[in-house]
């Protein structure tokens, strides 16, 4: 809704789109989706802070690592540049770098988490963390670590969705002050390496070793009149496509580039379409600072749209696999949970006994506190800052929803029960993922917590 209500015209967006882009961004969401599921199970046997380390340090750095490993391995992988060229540049460099610095803090966490397991007795590993299990908690992380870098994949595969969004928001705001502009589309990247491939540099007075880069070229139009004016001169009239485009670009770009800011925002822009267009309307007339200030801040919003419903899917389909199996449906619109599916929860409850009231007896409290239910997790992801504060709250309150046998409830006492307390022991903290299965939920809800928990059958 916040992409409807923020983005120009974003079912039209989506609906250009080829099946291609959608298909991997959804693919991708959807593989980003397992990460998030087992990232609660990295809690389940590493703890919250052992387990934050590793899986998070997993995250950034495969995430930053994978796509353009990738990209070096299949260049027409979606992904913007290949490790080596990333390696080449000094800000490339100092990226690497700091994923080493991550990589190194990952082997040092795990050290300290494998030099625990072996100091300390059985019983008291138990006592801190119930399932403490080193080495399966590092294997989770890892599988965790590199699926939650398919969000990065996702949105590389989404670029061409966030640039038509932004396109959509200029063509607005030219309608809106009755300029009359068109999308010419994007380039397919093969085009634009062959017209750059095949530039002549001593046409240009340049060292006939250079080689130009499509970006290369532009850049040049951007900031050196001579070479647009000869760019100009001999792609007005040429028949390739993207060369005439190019040269009416450079033509255009000439006539505003006195326009310090109005240049400065073309030149910020990062699809060459995107270029176009900007230019045409500011030649009519437009305010394209202004339009980038309107829309340029949301045109990230569509591509999520997709890739978050990948990731709802996965998790969506493992609720209701929960729902079936612990028969716990009821659960989503009941006011009180049924005394078969007391038995686990509360602050002495979960997977390892039954829950018990202060004075030793079975919990009698078996009211579902519906509105918190849907309130407090349909917030988090508008408020995705407060998820430290989820991560204390959820696990109690949404005890009572996915279970392996549906045997979770909560009450009022339990507000003082560890964080683990009332976990499911087949599946997930249902503190975290209830609204995964409901249609009217929010999907943002159901994405990527902080710390939801996954424990084994």
């Amino acid at each position: 809704m916040f992409a409807y209500f923020m983005t120009s015209d974003l079912v039209g967006v989506l609906k250009q789109q080829s099946a291609g882009t959608l298909w991997w961004t959804y693919f991708f969401g959807v593989l980003w989706g397992f990460g998030g599921l087992t990232f609660g199970l990295t809690m389940r046997y590493l703890g919250m802070s052992l387990g934050m380390g590793v899986a998070l340090g997993y995250c950034a750095a495969f995430g930053t690592l994978l796509p353009p490993v990738f990209k070096a391995i299949m260049p027409n992988l979606p992904v913007g540049a290949s490790i080596v060229d990333i390696a080449k540049s000094t800000a490339g460099q100092v990226t690497l770098a700091g994923v080493g610095v991550c990589l190194v803090g990952i082997a040092i966490a795990a050290l300290a988490g494998f030099t625990k397991e072996k100091e300390m007795p059985e019983e008291q590993k138990k006592k801190v963390i119930k399932e403490f299990n080193f080495r399966k908690g590092i294997m989770v992380a890892t599988f965790s670590g590199i699926m939650s870098a398919c969000f990065a994949f996702a949105l590389q595969a989404g670029a061409d969705i966030r640039t038509d969004a932004l396109k959509a928001g200029y063509l607005q705001g030219a309608v809106e002050k009755g300029i009359h502009v068109t999308d010419q589309g994007i380039i397919p990247s093969a085009a634009c390496d062959q017209l750059a491939g095949g530039l002549n540099p001593a046409m240009f007075g340049l060292d006939a070793g250079k080689k130009f880069t499509f970006g290369g070229v532009l850049e040049n139009v951007e900031t050196n009149s001579a070479f647009a004016a000869t760019f100009t001169a001999n792609f007005s009239n040429s028949m390739n496509v993207v060369g005439r485009r190019v040269a009416a670009y450079a033509s255009g770009f000439e006539s505003v580039r006195t326009n310090a800011p109005v240049a400065a925002t073309i030149k910020g822009l990062g699809d060459f379409s995107q270029k176009e267009l900007a230019v045409g309307i500011a030649m009519a007339g437009g305010d394209v600072v202004a339009l980038q200030k309107r829309f340029g801040l949301w045109q990230g919003l569509p591509p999520l749209v997709v890739l978050l419903l990948g990731g709802f899917t996965t998790n969506f389909l493992w609720c209701v696999l929960l729902n079936i199996r612990n028969r716990t449906g009821y659960q989503y619109l009941a006011s009180h949970v049924r005394a078969e599916h007391a038995h686990h929860g509360g602050s002495g409850g979960g997977e390892h006994g039954p829950a018990e009231t202060a004075s030793g007896g079975p919990a009698g409290d078996l009211k579902i506190p519906v509105f918190g239910n849907y309130l407090f997790p349909r917030s988090r992801g508008p408020a995705g800052i407060s998820s430290s504060s989820f991560t204390r709250w959820a696990p109690r309150r949404w005890a009572n929803m996915i279970s392996p046998r549906g045997r979770c409830t909560w009450r009022a006492s339990s507000s003082s029960a560890p964080c683990g307390a009332g976990f499911s022991t087949n599946g997930r903290a249902p503190a975290r993922r209830r609204t995964c299965s409901s249609p009217a939920a929010s999907p943002r809800s159901c994405f990527r917590p902080p710390s939801s928990v996954w424990v084994r059958p």
